[in-house]
Formats: structure tokens, C-alpha cells, sequence
């Protein structure tokens, strides 16, 4: 099958927006939406700078036969408030551009999230299993809610195929997100008592999962996700670092004290999802002819390789020396807390 002559990614700012472009434009005449400019323009690809959220976004759509939509905030720590209007409402905005630009293809890149990370969820979760995502965590709640929106408007356009990519965790050793900032600690911190099971996929794999849908004219839901998953020994032992654990209340502690900084890398309510399971099967879309090129311990091997030499302490990136001067992960987390406090009662 071919590829559609013109695909539009909006967002193609975001890490998978970006990926997308690149492995589009290889293949189909590609246009690239977002509201800011990209670091690095591909040749060929008609960059148009412009918020999702535009209502002039339908013009900007005409004659496009596929749309991408991959504008979806990766701040983990941005408010409800914030993450309401760039998640769901910048949905709404793509669904009613798409409708009125007559679009016969959607891909939407959505989360393995939005099953929610329970202790009695199946181990892995298949297409079939409820969404249930974690009503306190509203990064993770509102990509359900923005299934829902895209669900609803499927069925009010049957004419055009809706396609929903449920991508587990991205990493690259180019990333900087919650995930990242968790992995290049100097311990692997988990909860006590928790049984996360930890599946990450390159952002290449999901570009080229975006390519593989709308080459082979896919429709539906699909999970994405590299074969089986690690335990946390195993993901720490690909990262060459320790365990460490931490009871749940002062996890929680750790989390607020460094959001009060601005230095935390997520909310205290995403904790759920470092202590129960949701892995999720891949078969589906393996099925179709989809494989990905790595597997989660090479992504992990890959990003370690790429963190040489530096830790990550929250959202703060210091060299392992420093590390070693302040003597204890614990100094230097006091330290960069208190010095990120002190400014910011500079700046009040």
C-alpha cells in the first residue's frame, strides 16, 4: 500500500511530532504545525508556526490526506488547568479543523496511561482493557478524556479511519521529560513495596509506527510496545545503577518538596504508576508487520551510555563529580532545594 501523497503533523515541536516529520517526509509531501518553531527544519517540509489551538487551524488543513495529531503536553507537572486546555481543548480544536477540512485520515499518538496503574491489572494489558486512568493524576486522566473525545468523534465521522497509537513511555538519549530526568538519577528511587514493570520505546520505533498505520491504511486502537518488559533489578542493572527504595510517604515528601522547588520531575499522584503494573501486549499491531528495531533494555543501554558522566538530581543535570564532592545524594538534593527556594523568594 502507499503512503498518503500529503500527511500534516501537528505538533511536530514535541519529540514525537519531530520524529514524525523526519520519517514522513521521507515517503509523503509533509506539513508541519505547531505554535513554536522547530530547532532544525527538515528540507522539503512546509513549516507553518501556528497553536493548535487556532481556530484558523481548518485553512491550514485543506487538501492535507492524513493528519497527525501529536500536540500533547509531556509536562508531567504542569497544573490540571494548563495540561485542560493543551490536551483536551487543543483536541477539540484538531477534531473540528478535521471535520471541516473534509481530512479522511486521523492518527492520534495517545498513552499506554490511560489503563491506569493498578494493582489488579493484568499482566500485559491487551486493546480490550478498560481505560482507567488514575483520576488523581491529571496529565494521565485527561489523555482518557481525550480518547473519549476522539472515540465519540469516530463514530459521528465514519467516513474517516481513526487511528489511536497507545505509545508506552518514549526515551532518548536526546529527551528531557519525567521519565529521564527518573532514570539518570543516581539511584533508581521506586516506591516500597511496589512491582512496577518498566517497557520503553525509541522515539524512532514510534515514528515508525505512525508511518507503518497510514501505509497499510490501519484503523482502531493499538497499543505500542517493544516485546515483553524488565523488572526494576533488571532496568537498574541495564542503567548500571542500584535500587533504591523509599517508602511511599516520603517519596511523596521528596516529590512536594522538589515541586516546591521546581525541580521535581512529576506530582506526588504519579506515584501509582512507579508502584503497580501496566504493561501492556503489542501483538496487535506486531501482527500488521510493525517490529520495532529495540527493545527496552537497549533503549535503557542507550540512554545510559548517553548520561555518562552526569545525574540528574529532579529536572537538575549535574556532573557525577559534583556528585562525589557533596558526598551524599542526600547533601546535594538539601542543597539544590534550598538554593532553588532561596530564589525563588528572591523573585516574589
Amino acid at each position: 500500500m502507499a503512503m498518503p501523497r500529503t500527511v500534516t503533523v501537528i505538533g511536530s515541536s514535541t519529540p514525537l511530532g519531530s520524529a514524525a516529520v523526519e520519517r514522513l517526509s521521507t515517503d509523503s509531501s509533509v506539513v508541519a504545525i505547531d505554535g513554536t518553531a522547530p530547532s532544525m527544519p527538515l528540507g522539503g517540509v512546509d513549516v507553518r508556526i501556528m497553536d493548535p489551538r487556532d481556530r484558523l487551524l481548518p485553512l491550514a488543513l485543506e487538501g492535507t490526506d492524513a493528519v497527525v495529531h501529536a500536540a500533547f503536553s509531556d509536562d508531567l507537572t504542569a497544573g490540571p488547568d494548563a495540561l485542560y486546555g493543551h490536551n483536551v481543548g487543543g483536541t477539540r480544536n484538531v477534531l473540528e479543523a478535521c471535520a471541516r477540512a473534509d481530512v479522511g485520515r486521523l492518527v492520534v499518538l495517545s498513552t499506554a496511561a490511560v489503563y491506569g496503574a493498578h494493582a489488579d491489572n493484568p499482566v500485559p494489558l491487551d486493546e480490550y482493557a478498560p481505560m482507567r486512568a488514575n483520576p488523581g493524576f491529571a496529565w494521565a486522566y485527561q489523555r482518557q478524556v481525550v480518547e473519549e473525545l476522539v472515540e465519540d468523534w469516530a463514530d459521528a465521522h465514519p467516513d474517516v479511519a481513526v487511528t489511536v497509537l497507545r505509545l508506552v513511555p518514549v526515551l532518548g538519549p536526546e529527551l528531557e521529560n519525567a521519565l529521564s530526568h527518573l532514570l539518570a538519577a543516581p539511584r533508581l528511587l521506586v516506591p516500597a513495596g511496589g512491582q512496577p514493570l518498566w517497557q520503553l520505546l525509541r522515539v524512532g520505533d514510534a515514528a515508525d509506527a505512525v508511518a507503518h498505520v497510514l501505509q497499510h491504511d490501519l484503523a482502531g486502537i493499538y497499543n505500542v510496545a517493544p516485546d515483553g518488559w524488565l523488572s526494576t533489578e533488571e532496568t537498574a542493572a541495564a542503567l548500571h545503577t542500584a535500587v533504591q527504595a523509599v517508602g511511599q510517604t516520603t517519596f511523596a515528601q521528596i516529590l512536594r518538596a522538589g515541586q516546591a522547588a521546581g525541580i521535581a520531575p512529576a506530582p506526588e499522584e504519579s506515584l501509582a504508576y512507579l508502584t503497580h503494573p501496566w504493561a501492556v501486549d503489542g501483538t496487535r499491531l506486531r501482527e500488521t508487520g510493525w517490529r520495532p528495531r529495540s527493545s527496552t533494555r537497549d533503549c535503557l543501554q542507550a540512554f545510559a551510555e548517553s548520561r555518562q558522566g552526569t545525574v540528574s538530581i529532579g529536572t537538575v543535570r549535574v556532573e557525577t563529580a559534583d556528585l562525589r564532592r557533596a558526598g551524599t545524594v542526600a547533601a546535594l538534593v538539601s542543597a539544590l532545594i534550598g538554593w532553588r527556594l532561596l530564589r525563588r523568594g528572591g523573585r516574589s
